[in-house]
Parts: C-alpha cells; sequence; structure tokens
C-alpha cells in the first residue's frame, strides 16, 4: 500500500521507469515466439500467419520481430506504456536473426523456468517455417526490411507500434491472422472489452494465443496472496498505475473469451499449491472453484468463429 500510495507523489513515480521483465532479452523472445507457434501448431492450427498483433510487447517489440523472422509480414504491437524504442529493437533484432540462422533450439526450463506454454519438445521447429529463408543471404535481406520498418522507411514488411491502445476505441484497420500476449491479460484494466475488441482485430478463422499469469507478481509473498485485499484495499495497492492485476480467474476469462465469439482449442494450466487458506481470502475470490484456487498460470489457443 506504500508504494500505491507513493505513485500519487508528483514526480515520484512514472510508469515508464524500469523495466517490464523478459522482451529486452532476444533469447527469451526467442523462445517465446516459438513455444506460441509449436503450441498453436500442436493444437491444430497449422498456416501462415502474414499479419500478426501482439498485445502489451514491454521493454521491446522482440517476440514480435522473432515472429517477422519466421515468415509474418505485418506486425502491431499494442501497448499502455511506451517502454520500446527504435534502437533498442533493431538491437534485440539483430540478436534473433542470429539465434535463427544458427537454428538455436528452443531455450527450454532450465534458462527460464516459469515461462509458458512448456513444450514435449525443444529442438528447432523448422518443419513450421516453410520455405521461410533462414540461410544467411536469405536472412540477411529479411534482416534489412525489418529493420527498415522499424524506422519507417520504405519497406514491403511493416511494423506499427500503438500506444496507448484502448479496448473500446482502437480500430488496427485490416484485421489480424493471429493475436497474441504473454502474461499480459492479467494487468488489463477492462478485460471483458478487451476480449470483445479482439474479436474485432482478428478474422475469421483466425488464431489467438494468450498466456495468462495468475500470479501476485511479486506483490506477496505467497503466489496468490494478492487474493486476500479487498477491492478497496486493492484500489490503494494499485495507486496511480496505469495498470496491476486485474485478479480474475482463468475460468473467467475462458468464459469471456468464448463469449465474444472465438472457440478455445486448447487450455494449459500450471498449478500450485494455494499459500493462503480459503476463509482468509477476500470475499469475491472464497467462491472460486478448487481449480482455479490451484492456478497460477493458463495457455489458451482459440480461433474465432
Amino acid at each position: 500500500m506504500i508504494k500505491g500510495l507513493a505513485t500519487w507523489i508528483p514526480f515520484a513515480y512514472d510508469a515508464r521507469r524500469g523495466e517490464t521483465g523478459g522482451t529486452s532479452s532476444a533469447r527469451y523472445c526467442y523462445s517465446v515466439w516459438l513455444r506460441h507457434l509449436v503450441a498453436l501448431r500442436d493444437a491444430g492450427v497449422v498456416r501462415r500467419f502474414a499479419s500478426i498483433a501482439e498485445l502489451g510487447p514491454g521493454d521491446s517489440l522482440g517476440i514480435g520481430l522473432a515472429a517477422m523472422l519466421c515468415g509474418a509480414d505485418r506486425l502491431q504491437a499494442l501497448d499502455v506504456v511506451p517502454y520500446a524504442n527504435a534502437e533498442v529493437n533493431i538491437g534485440v533484432l539483430a540478436q534473433l536473426a542470429e539465434l535463427v540462422r544458427r537454428q538455436v533450439p528452443i531455450p527450454g526450463d532450465d534458462e527460464f523456468p516459469g515461462v509458458v506454454p512448456r513444450l514435449p519438445d525443444y529442438r528447432f521447429p523448422r518443419g513450421i517455417l516453410g520455405d521461410v529463408p533462414t540461410d544467411e543471404s536469405g536472412l540477411a535481406d529479411r534482416l534489412a526490411l525489418i529493420e527498415k520498418a522499424l524506422r519507417a522507411e520504405p519497406s514491403r514488411l511493416t511494423v506499427t507500434y500503438r500506444v496507448p491502445w484502448n479496448s473500446r476505441t482502437l480500430t488496427i484497420g485490416e484485421p489480424v491472422d493471429l493475436l497474441y500476449s504473454q502474461a499480459v491479460l492479467e494487468h488489463v484494466n477492462e478485460p471483458e472489452a478487451a476480449y470483445q475488441a479482439m474479436a474485432r482485430w482478428v478474422v475469421p478463422g483466425g488464431a489467438m494465443s494468450h498466456v495468462i499469469d495468475l500470479r501476485s507478481h511479486r506483490l506477496t509473498p505467497g503466489w496468490d496472496g494478492h487474493l486476500q485485499y479487498s477491492s478497496t484495499v486493492w484500489r490503494l495497492v494499485k495507486g496511480a498505475r496505469p495498470y496491476l492485476l486485474n485478479r480474475q480467474s482463468a475460468t473467467q476469462h475462458r468464459q469471456w473469451l468464448e463469449a465474444s465469439g472465438f472457440r478455445v482449442i486448447r487450455e494449459a494450466r500450471v498449478h500450485l499449491a494455494p499459500t493462503v487458506a480459503s476463509r482468509d481470502l477476500a470475499a469475491p475470490y472464497r467462491h472460486w472453484s478448487e481449480e482455479d484456487r490451484r492456478t497460477a498460470s493458463v495457455h489458451f489457443v482459440a480461433v474465432r468463429n
């Protein structure tokens, strides 16, 4: 609460300070993109994603840039705070290109133990990429095109960075083939409206892949400690931050997802033993099912009807 109250002090808090966690690392971005790509394939979504969008890219557009190196032509990145910048993006891009050129195995649980989706096989998924060039010459050409797009120079590839995005009013032009996020939807202030917006942003038959981290994000000693606090206390904890945690269950996220017009074809939960007794939870969370109480994160793959 002290940290939350401090955010109201003039000049003491700026949401752009610090890092959001992860996407300044090329290996992390490479791992996340390829995990989503493999999980989509394993769920039965086998298609070329020419146009993609990402919610909450954070410190860089690295996950989307990995997707572009693997064949996407158009990237739309939607964030609330402008964390990323062109120079950081270009630095991460160069490292990503080297990982793709070498066909490095997907960094797994030993390097990123908390990252999901988890895979049965972390070998480089060459078969998914089709005719995407991974040789030095082909990659150099694609790298140059992506760099031009990042610098807003003429290129047949496009990168659009929209900050801030608003789920109620934003239109993103031509709908995309794939929309994904990595530990973002737990932060959205109006998640139901966000799911409704995503239905407008994805083509019929297009896919979504979302990892939702339902833990306390180190705000409390226990991973589920954030569920102890009433809505009044939580507003004090949040303070003037543009986002924190919406404290919704995995089941509620799925209900919003399906109500917005998507068919869930894969749901994978990661379970942890609760650290807070049910009697000590705030009133809205005492009725959660045992399954939701044990769910630390969930990964949904869904197709738009």
